[in-house]
């Protein structure tokens, strides 16, 4: 019994650790957009983007190829080689596309609305490094090292950024001086996931092992480029069409709407494993469904919350950014509805369908790209939310119709779609009701709390749960340790 809380509480750990990184990287923004000027948070958040834009183009798609290649690998030779190759190319990616940005950066800035082009430079030194530890991180992936994958990725890295940002402003210094701590880390964080590997696994270079690496790595690359690259446009055209200040208020909306997918995302990590395991299309039908599920009923109380409550949640990035609570709504929306597609990407990698997965993503990036530049100049900062929430639903509607043509799922799960008609109208009444009787914030705290009741009356005493449900939740879980103690 010991050793199997043991095993619990080290998966636990494993999950907290992202859970933790997400925590830090929201404190982080919270901290830079309350002690600095609007603008001043909106161009770090444009910096970030440019850092992110060149973790994209310079990684040449091994970050998701390595880890395959690591446990396909056959002796340690081998993965020593695939080790150097891995870091050579996205080093050697990295510096690149900081040249780049060097070269260019009055272009850039001007493009972005920076006003200081030098702050740029700091973002060409840190993309390669933050490729180092992106690379890093899908090394310990493909040698099942899960806590040192969360541990330098996100609880280190994070964390220290965090406690960077503290202190300059507890010694009221320069914004400027915060963005050189952020890059200073990044370096830092870098140069400990090398010396790890180096002591751990061991780094050889073999130009076969890079050439062959990146080889491989490319179609990968192309297929998912505009995914990734959506993550970071909307703040772009943002900030080209409108200026930082705007940069700054969509980000103060994004980061609380992001939160309500920490707890998806975390039973994301389980998901992947048991749908990839060997089982019947009806089996995975079943368990994508039961995750799903239960997946956004975890998160529904903070999806209500912010739904119910957005002025009160935007007032933790300071009294000037309150105006965009539609925003956050709407966004918050984009990611209910997401998640009430379950799990459909895992699902389709489990089922072999990548180029599905590929084409869907794909898609979802080019719409959303395309989408931010029509909507933008029209309905301004808005238009931004509007796009990712029908990217969202094009992505999501391509991979649920493949699933259901070749595998047999129903476009409409019985066992998800209630919680979610249930969940959403709570949600439609609480913010109608606001708007009609113009709530005060103890009235709308109050109707929070009516509408977390009525759900959870709802999932005791409407037959939600049955014991087949009960049963099956035990048999994950029991599978889920076991994998554990296996690795």
């Amino acid at each position: 019994m010991s050793n199997l809380r043991f095993i619990a509480v080290g998966s636990f750990l494993v999950l907290s650790g992202g859970i933790l990184g997400k925590l830090f990287e929201f404190l982080f923004r919270l901290v830079v957009a309350r002690s600095f000027t609007v603008e001043e948070y909106g161009q770090l958040i444009l910096l970030l983007s440019v850092i992110g834009i060149g973790i994209i183009a310079g990684g040449f798609g091994v970050l998701s190829a390595i880890s395959k290649f690591i446990v396909s690998a056959e002796t340690q030779q081998q993965k020593k080689d695939l080790i150097g190759a891995g870091l050579v190319a996205v080093g050697t990616g990295g510096l690149l596309i900081g040249i780049l940005i060097y070269v260019f950066d009055e272009n850039i800035a001007a493009w972005l609305g920076v006003a200081d082009a030098r702050l740029l430079w700091l973002s060409a030194v840190a993309i390669p490094f933050a490729l180092i530890i992106r690379s890093g991180v899908a090394i310990f992936i493909g040698f099942k090292s899960s806590f040192e994958r969360a541990f330098y990725s996100e609880v280190l890295l994070k964390g220290l950024r965090l406690l960077g940002a503290l202190i300059i402003v507890w010694a009221g210094l320069s914004f400027k001086l915060t963005y050189e701590v952020y890059v200073a880390v990044t370096i830092v964080v870098a140069i400990l996931v090398l010396l790890r590997l180096l002591k751990k696994r061991g780094i050889a270079f073999s130009r076969t092992a890079v050439v062959g690496l990146v080889a491989f790595s490319m179609p990968l690359y192309l297929s998912t480029f505009f995914d990734k690259l959506a993550d970071w446009a909307d703040s772009l055209i943002v900030g080209h069409m409108i200026g930082p200040d705007a940069v700054a208020h969509y980000n103060s909306a994004l980061p609380l709407a992001q939160l309500t997918m920490v707890v998806f995302g975390a039973i994301g990590v389980i998901a992947l494993p048991v749908l990839s395991e060997k089982q019947t299309n009806k089996e995975t039908q079943i368990t994508n469904a039961l995750l799903s599920r239960w997946a956004f009923v975890l998160s529904f109380p903070l999806i209500a919350f912010l739904i119910f409550n957005p002025e009160v949640s935007l007032s933790l990035f300071g009294k000037s950014f309150v105006v965009n609570a539609t925003i956050l709504q709407v966004l918050v929306l984009a990611y209910a509805i997401n998640m009430s597609f379950g799990f459909n990407g895992i699902a389709l990698v489990s089922q072999g369908m990548t180029n599905t997965l590929m084409l869907s993503s794909s898609a979802f990036g080019l719409l959303n790209i395309a989408l931010n530049w029509l909507l933008i100049p029209t309905v301004g900062i808005i238009g931004s939310a509007v796009a990712l929430l029908l990217s969202l639903l094009v992505r999501n509607g391509i991979n649920t119709w493949a699933l259901h043509r070749k595998c047999g799922f129903p476009l409409v799960d019985k066992k998800v779609v209630p919680s979610v008609i249930v969940g959403i109208l709570v949600c439609l009444t609480g913010v109608a009701l606001d708007r009609i009787m113009e709530f005060s914030l103890v009235a709308q705290f109050l109707s929070y709390v009516g509408g977390m009741l009525s759900f959870t009356l709802y999932m005791v005493f409407g037959g939600s749960v049955d014991q087949n449900e009960k049963e099956r939740l035990l048999l994950l879980m029991n599978k889920l340790v076991g994998r554990f103690k296996n690795n």
